[in-house]
């Protein structure tokens, strides 16, 4: 389950409502690439490999598409922690 902020007009004073709000977070690894994990630098590589491999445009429906090393990589590192 992802943390939701889920506010109603209801629940809001008029000051509130007119406020401009600010919503920040941390995400990433660090100020350092040493800090990435190294099977996500990796994932990452290969995606890279991958684009450049499709830099012709040959496989232009897969074009978007994470290769499927990345992916499943990338799967492990998705989420959010409260």
């Amino acid at each position: 389950m992802r943390p939701t902020l889920r506010v109603t007009a209801d629940d809001l004073t008029d000051a509130q409502r007119e406020a401009r709000w600010i919503v920040t977070y941390e995400a990433g690894f660090g100020d350092e690439a040493a800090a990435v994990p190294a099977d996500l630098a990796h994932a990452i590589l290969d995606q890279a490999a991958a684009l450049y491999d499709n830099r012709a445009g040959l496989a232009e429906r897969n074009a978007q598409a994470l290769s499927p090393h990345t992916a499943r990589i990338a799967a492990r590192y998705r989420g959010v922690r409260a």
